[in-house]
């Protein structure tokens, strides 16, 4: 089942990423295209909206244009960051000691959402799902309408609207969410970063 760690310590994730790594990260002129989606109202961006092509090393590749997402993210968008575990080194280690420990397929995921603003609509994940706020704060609200063996092509669009969790994460705070599990997000007054640690089941 669910569960929530409200630890009231916002330098708990100190060593994993700071506002300055992060500010840092979207500095840079060669995130991939393939590592950054938007999410506005719950409905993607186009990429061709905030990427543009390149070339390295003689092959066409895609890359971010942060203004324009910087854009799309003052209008109340979610940034929607993967692959950190290759991009950020701190992330990088962190990645390989949970693949170390728990010995079964991993990912982590960034989601920098603005003040007032949810990315997505009530909805579950095929993969248990670790939820690490790192800055910011933001409203959980999770559902007891588990789906255990969901597939990503199940229907949520109809659901009990019988809450186990309505909870408000911190700097520091963890929430589990097992697959399956309907959930939903969305910042309060201030913008809000978390990174989402995925761990696969082998059934």
């Amino acid at each position: 089942r669910p569960f929530v760690s409200l630890r009231n310590d916002p330098d708990y994730f100190s060593d994993l990423l700071s506002v300055e790594d992060l500010m840092a990260h979207f500095s840079r002129n060669d995130i991939s295209g393939h590592h950054l989606q938007i999410v506005h109202n719950g409905v993607f961006v186009p990429p061709s909206d905030y990427t543009y092509g390149a070339q390295a090393s003689g092959k066409d590749i895609v890359l971010v244009d942060t203004r324009k997402a910087f854009k799309f993210f003052n209008a109340g968008a979610t940034l929607f960051l993967g692959g950190l575990e290759y991009s950020i080194e701190s992330l990088r280690r962190f990645y390989h000691e949970i693949v170390s420990e728990f010995n079964c397929p991993a990912g982590l995921t960034g989601f920098f959402t603005p003040s007032n603003s949810q990315g997505f609509s009530p909805h579950f994940d095929d993969v248990d799902v670790f939820v690490l706020q790192l800055f910011g704060s933001k409203r959980w609200k999770i559902y007891n309408c588990p789906l255990p063996y969901a597939t990503l092509t199940a229907d949520c669009t109809a659901f009990p609207e019988n809450l186990i969790h309505d909870v408000v994460l911190q700097p520091g705070d963890t929430l589990y969410v097992p697959r399956g599990y309907i959930h939903e997000a969305m910042a309060t007054d201030q913008a809000s970063f978390h990174v989402s640690l995925s761990l696969s089941q082998f059934n």
